[in-house]
């Protein structure tokens, strides 16, 4: 059996001859293979070649934001707008704008009818050496209230073209070692894409207050990009779509969560489910009281899932709440495999409860959440593969 038809049996619920453990290794390997510290035997070699030698599935959900083309490309990031060779459409609006870089800055500025919407990115070396690929906003587009009606007239103007030739060349790649995963947007729904991608943190919920109305006004514009956009990524030859990332009951607490993404996230999973599609969000954070959520919202795989200790709920009751509806990828907490944060002993007896908290192991894909970080120690990957042949079949 193949890693990808182990994948698609577990999210599934379905037996197993083991359980799945396929780690997210791109920015570790990314970031060792910069550094040059990657172990001997894997100097000169491919993540790939990598994760063939030692038998493992490959990570292709999260997008890899750094395979640009041009400085075009990151210029609507400040909209949550990604052109990647691992995005599989793009986003053309008929704005006029203007796109410089300052170094590792790149501005953006939108020329609209009621005036001009700047937004700025940064990516530079050092994020590049820690793995990272994802540039940083450090200007978000909402600065006042009068930026929604400038944001809702860019978002009117974006028309969605697919670029599924990209899927093809990734797929050609990766063969059978895992499926391809869609990527469609980070913000799980028009008002979280506001919060997450476009507002400072403090402003947004300021704005809450002072001009719901303008914030709703934008939302519809959102939401009308976003469905397109989710409609023709159900046409891709993709099975899996990653819709919504990065919660937590912090900055997207259960309220708002309730109010603003949980019907969102189920018109999706509904519609692509009439398109004989999965849905994958991107749980990363603490999830306390937003797991039935994501039951509500009829989620197929919770990706990134991470328990205690770095978050409040273990994997066992994270699993409960589940029951068996959603399938879970992750459950292992990034910082045990770091060796400043756990010793050998610690982690060990930390693997030891996790193992015994994945229950029978069904819609079960045990992965290092959010990713394995570049310092992580290599022979703890090992452990963890010793382990989980040890944990046996999954029936």
């Amino acid at each position: 059996m193949t890693h990808e038809e182990m994948i698609y049996r577990a999210i599934r619920g379905e037996d197993l001859k083991e359980l799945p453990f396929v780690p997210r290794l791109d920015l570790w390997y990314q970031g060792n293979k910069l550094q040059n510290t990657l172990p001997d035997k894997y100097k000169n070699a491919s993540l790939v070649e990598i994760l063939d030698d030692l038998g493992l599935g490959y990570h292709c959900v999260v997008p890899d934001f750094s395979t640009v083309e041009s400085l075009e490309d990151y210029a609507d990031v400040g909209l949550g707008i990604h052109r990647t060779q691992s995005v599989f459409y793009t986003v053309e609006f008929d704005v006029e704008r203007k796109v410089e870089q300052d170094g590792p800055k790149i501005n953006t500025v939108y020329h609209t009818p009621y005036g001009d919407l700047t937004t700025q990115i940064h990516y530079d070396e050092q994020m590049r050496l820690s793995g990272i690929t994802q540039p940083l906003v450090t200007k978000f587009a909402i600065q006042e209230e009068e930026d929604y009606q400038k944001l809702a007239y860019i978002f009117d103007r974006g028309r969605v073209k697919p670029r599924y030739e990209y899927y093809d060349r990734l797929k050609e790649k990766i063969g059978d070692r895992g499926p391809v995963v869609g990527f469609q947007y980070e913000g799980g729904s028009p008002m979280h894409a506001l919060l997450k991608e476009m507002t400072p943190f403090e402003t947004f919920w300021y704005n809450t207050v002072d001009c719901p109305e303008l914030m709703e006004g934008a939302c519809e514009s959102i939401r009308k990009l976003l469905r397109e956009i989710l409609m023709v990524m159900a046409d891709s030859p993709c099975e899996i779509l990653y819709v919504g990332a990065n919660y937590d009951s912090m900055t997207t607490n259960p309220r708002f969560f309730r109010d603003f993404i949980t019907e969102e996230l189920k018109w999706s999973s509904q519609y692509l489910h009439s398109k004989g599609k999965l849905l994958l969000t991107h749980t990363d954070g603490d999830n306390t009281g937003l797991l039935d959520e994501y039951v509500k919202a009829e989620v197929d795989v919770a990706d990134s899932i991470c328990p205690a200790p770095m978050t409040k709920q273990s994997l066992g009751e994270i699993r409960e709440a589940f029951s068996g509806k959603i399938a879970i990828w992750g459950g292992i907490a990034a910082i045990s495999v770091l060796e400043d944060s756990m010793t050998d002993y610690e982690f060990e007896k930390y693997l030891d409860k996790t193992l015994e908290e994945a229950g029978d192991g069904r819609r079960l894909i045990l992965s290092i959440a959010d990713s394995t970080p570049p310092a992580a120690k290599f022979d703890r990957l090992l452990t963890i593969m010793k382990k989980v042949k040890e944990f046996g079949a999954v029936k």
